[in-house]
């Protein structure tokens, strides 16, 4: 047990390290990318460690998700098989860490892990704010500060000194960038999932299931009209009309549509080098024919111009695993939402299912699938929604865990 005990504290020193990295894209002083290779690589290795000592793998329980790592696997190896330069290698190991980030769900079943995790989080990274707001913007924020996401959603159980910490932040993200669109819908998701918990009494679970189904069916409608050309909510009802002007002089409207280009270029990719169903593997990316700048897989090579990731998470799993991995993709979304709303015990749980659910909306708008904190958090969450443990605490449980991220002292 000393051994496991041993993996556990490595994987959440490195997954804290990787916090102020997450953010390196906006620093004003510069990092190598291969430290955050290197570490994504590194804890990506310990957990599948983890992973079979403790049987994890071979659980029924997380059955979809051994089906998409196996799926994984085979896109890894096609990818190894049809790269030709460095290059291409290089943006493999990149793909490949993205597409692994669902392994931290079996890291995040147990209480305990969460736990350290989280305090060790605020131990290091929330002093160290205070230096990142002087050397980072404002979008930048709510990358590094993604663990206010998740707690933010249980402000009325936090000690009184963090609710008034995680009131300000969020209200901070909110207000202090109108530019930063995910930064202020991730922090209003969080709030008002705070005041559905503030009034779980007067909230039956009927209505958290509405929600939870809802957001998934929505999503299936508008993706189902926006490919076939009859509704693209993105330019028919989102976008300003001056926008392009705007976005001609650098300037980012809150209601630019900046999705369309991205989501024709992705599909139009697909369908020009035939690889709808089983992706066109982590070592390649999609053609660009109308959005953003455009780079090359090899200065050697004739190409067509390509961009490996794009801003949008399940393009991405599309682009490198095809239609086969954006569907075990998403029903590990769905099946951790859907154990979190009907085989749990506690409210507070169904609501993390629907976040869980928002969560696979989202990742049709946003939410890119990079190794950082913000998805590290997104896992814990889902990983929550997987664990036995989790989901047979009562809500009464559920507080005294919240309750013991903020204290020194835990016994397992």
């Amino acid at each position: 047990m000393k051994t496991y005990s041993t993996q556990e504290k490595y994987i959440r020193i490195l997954a804290v390290i990787l916090t102020p990295l997450s953010i390196s894209q906006w620093l004003s002083i510069s990092i190598n990318s291969s430290i955050i290779r290197v570490i994504s690589l590194t804890l990506c290795l310990l957990i599948i460690r983890y992973s079979f000592s403790y049987s994890l793998l071979f659980n029924s329980n997380y059955k979809i998700i051994k089906y998409y790592l196996i799926w994984v696997f085979i896109s890894l190896i096609r990818g190894i098989i049809i790269a030709q330069s460095f290059w291409d290698y290089n943006l493999l190991s990149i793909g490949i860490t993205c597409l692994s980030l669902p392994l931290f769900v079996f890291y995040f079943e147990k209480p305990s892990n969460c736990t350290f995790f989280l305090r060790l989080w605020i131990k290091y990274c929330i002093p160290l704010f205070f230096l990142i707001i002087f050397i980072s913007p404002p979008e930048s924020f709510h990358f590094y500060l993604a663990p206010f996401f998740f707690w933010g959603a249980f402000i009325p159980i936090l000690p009184k000194k963090w609710k008034i910490i995680s009131i300000t932040l969020l209200f901070i993200m909110i207000f202090i960038s109108l530019e930063a669109r995910s930064q202020i819908i991730k922090s209003i998701v969080a709030v008002s999932m705070s005041f559905a918990y503030l009034y779980r009494n007067k909230i039956s679970s009927k209505i958290l299931k509405i929600i939870h189904w809802g957001l998934y069916i929505i999503t299936v409608i508008f993706l189902y009209l926006g490919i076939t050309g009859h509704f693209n909510i993105f330019k028919d009802s989102i976008s300003n009309k001056n926008d392009e002007t705007l976005l001609k002089n650098n300037v980012t409207s809150i209601s630019a549509d900046t999705r369309t280009s991205i989501y024709s270029d992705v599909i139009n990719s697909a369908i020009n080098n035939h690889y709808i169903l089983f992706g066109r593997t982590p070592a390649r990316g999609n053609d660009i024919y109308i959005s953003f700048e455009k780079t090359t897989t090899s200065s050697s090579d004739q190409r067509h111009f390509e961009r490996h990731i794009n801003e949008l998470c399940h393009p991405n799993i599309f682009t490198w695993l095809g239609l086969i991995g954006v569907i075990l993709y998403s029903l590990i979304y769905f099946r951790a939402s859907w154990l979190a709303l009907y085989k749990s015990n506690s409210f507070a749980l169904k609501i993390l299912g629907c976040f869980t659910a928002f969560h696979w909306l989202f990742g049709w708008i946003e939410d890119t699938n990079l190794f950082n904190i913000s998805n590290i958090i997104l896992w814990m969450t889902i990983g929550i929604c997987f664990s036995n443990k989790f989901r047979k605490m009562s809500d009464t449980e559920f507080k005294q865990w919240v309750i013991l991220i903020f204290k020194y002292k835990y016994h397992k």
